[in-house]
């Protein structure tokens, strides 16, 4: 994989259940993978326990100084934070791209409509084929950041 690109998990309260980090490295991916969970995590602890320094914690504190949750709760639960403050941990880390995931993906397909698709075809048909070389789709992504003025491309679930 490149060396300027790392994939961000953003996780809280399951460290024995990363999915995402099991089916990144089954599903051919060989770059750095980051577990990412905010200073309020209580199993904190023991994600570091499993995953040593590849554990990022950030302060929500810190980064609510630069984030506007748009809700007036005090229910800090929302993944918001998370996702704002991978850009500084990319920085921190030495890594111009990255790839922010939750922690649930079990699988990484390809999809497509089947052939003969239409629009009003009645029962659509998706066909779809496993991903073994995320770095290859990884990698993608990355020359199609560089090659064009897009500034993110997304992945859709399924």
């Amino acid at each position: 994989m490149r060396e300027d690109f790392c994939a961000f998990i953003l996780t809280n309260g399951r460290p024995n259940n990363v999915v995402t980090y099991r089916s990144l490295k089954r599903d051919g991916y060989t770059g750095k993978v980051f577990i990412v969970i905010d200073d309020e995590d209580e199993t904190g602890e023991e994600y570091k326990r499993i995953y040593g320094d590849d554990v990022l914690v950030f302060s929500k504190d810190e980064v609510g100084r630069y984030t506007d949750q748009f809700d007036n709760s005090s229910d800090r639960r929302a993944i918001l934070w998370a996702r704002n403050v991978c850009w500084d941990l990319a920085r921190q880390q030495g890594y111009r791209y990255f790839i922010q995931l939750d922690d649930d993906y079990p699988y990484w397909r390809h999809r497509r409509f089947g052939a003969g698709f239409t629009p009003s075809s009645p029962g659509l048909k998706y066909h779809d084929w496993s991903i073994k070389n995320l770095d290859a789709v990884f990698s993608a992504m990355v020359r199609l950041l560089e090659s064009t003025s897009i500034k993110t491309v997304a992945l859709s679930q399924g």
